[in-house]
């Protein structure tokens, strides 16, 4: 596996609270032993529910789709950690008013395996 790019975002939101926040990281993690672990212990476990990839939705008013599709055009560090900050802000918004859900990590990876080039959310 090669490991292109890796950031962490935590996003906060306690089950049965309405409201929620986020702590971002404002630069890259170290591609270094422990991020290869990280994204191939991620990798591993998520192949193996066979829950590995998405279809965008293609609707005109679906956010994600067209800033994935906006970093893509001009990919490089800085748009790739604006996109991160961005899809967890989103998410954010999306749970904040929903009893039931609850916060955690989210990792952001761009790596090779096996051949593919892959942008996995964790």
């Amino acid at each position: 596996m090669e490991l292109n790019k890796i950031i962490v975002h935590e996003l906060n939101k306690e089950i049965n609270v309405i409201g929620a926040s986020c702590n971002h990281s404002n630069s890259l993690l170290p591609i270094d032993e422990k991020a290869h672990h990280l994204i191939n212990k991620l990798d591993e476990k998520y192949r193996a529910t066979n829950v590995s990839n998405g279809v965008f939705d293609n609707s005109p008013d679906e956010i994600f789709p067209i800033n994935f599709r906006a970093l893509i055009s001009n990919y490089n560090d800085n748009n790739f950690i604006n996109f991160t900050i961005d899809s967890t802000n989103l998410l954010r918004e999306q749970i904040k008013n929903i009893n039931p859900a609850k916060g955690g990590y989210f990792v952001f990876a761009d790596y090779n395996k096996n051949g593919n080039n892959l942008f996995g959310i964790f």
